[in-house]
C-alpha cells in the first residue's frame, strides 16, 4: 500500500497511449494532470499564451513528474 499519491502530468495527444496512461496512473491509485500538446495555435502570441498556461498548469498542479513521448521532448 501506497503512503503518498503522486501527480502525474500527462503532456499527450487524446489518442489510445493516453487513455492506457491513465488507466495506468488510476491503477497505481494516483492522480494525472492532462497537458494537451495539440493545442498549441500557429501564431507567435498563441506559442507564447500556450506556454503560459503550461507553466501555470506545472506550478498549481505540482506534478512529480510529465509523462510525454519523444515526438513532444
Amino acid at each position: 500500500i501506497k503512503d503518498k499519491k503522486i501527480i502525474v502530468g500527462t503532456f499527450l495527444p487524446r489518442e489510445p497511449d493516453w487513455i492506457i496512461a491513465i488507466l495506468a496512473i488510476w491503477k497505481a491509485g494516483d492522480a494525472f494532470i492532462a497537458i494537451d500538446p495539440t493545442a498549441i495555435g500557429n501564431s507567435p502570441d498563441a506559442i507564447d499564451d500556450y506556454f503560459e498556461k503550461f507553466a501555470q498548469i506545472i506550478s498549481d498542479g505540482k506534478p512529480s513528474f510529465i509523462m510525454t513521448h519523444s515526438d513532444h521532448q
